[in-house]
């Protein structure tokens, strides 16, 4: 399926907001031909790619499925959720599967080699590189495991994600 456990910070509070950062490299000899990012947090969150918001959601039963495929170029890009939990347990679960033009994979599943980023750092969610004392998320349960369910109560396939245009006169040198 792709995902992986469920994961948040060692501590679980009421109205805790937990920030999530990740990286993924796609090598540079290689096009994407497909990226499909899965994605739930209990209970809402907020979903950016390289520093830019892509998405909210906040219906844990639900899973969110991205086409970043036309996002992903070769080369290192940071991957960043703000979960935010109301009350009770707390959780993300997080699946990306990049598939390659010569049939390699890259993925990327919710598990220790996320980082959780302090609440103080500002511009945590395009910081390129992990400070070392951020913590890796702690798993809190496998997939299926409880309280959470077996299997989702919808999955909401998301319109395609496109890349930002910038035409000329938007570009610094115009401006200038």
């Amino acid at each position: 399926n792709g995902l992986g456990s469920w994961i948040w910070a060692s501590n679980t509070l009421d109205g805790q907001s937990c920030h999530f950062w990740n990286t993924i490299e796609i090598p540079d000899s290689s096009s994407v031909t497909n990226a499909r990012l899965v994605l739930t947090v209990d209970n809402e969150f907020t979903l950016y790619l390289d520093g830019r918001e892509l998405a909210h959601g906040a219906e844990w039963r639900e899973l969110f499925v991205y086409n970043l495929g036309r996002l992903l170029t070769p080369g290192k890009h940071v991957l960043a959720v703000n979960g935010v939990n109301s009350t009770g347990f707390a959780g993300m679960l997080f699946g990306l599967r990049v598939d390659l033009a010569d049939g390699r994979k890259v993925e990327v599943i919710s598990d220790k080699s996320w980082k959780i980023v302090p609440n103080e750092i500002s511009g945590w969610e395009k910081r390129t590189e992990a400070l070392d004392d951020w913590p890796s998320a702690a798993i809190m349960a496998p997939l299926g495991g409880l309280p959470w369910w077996v299997q989702p109560v919808n999955v909401n396939v998301m319109p395609a994600l496109q890349p930002i245009k910038v035409f000329f006169w938007q570009t610094g040198w115009f401006q200038v």
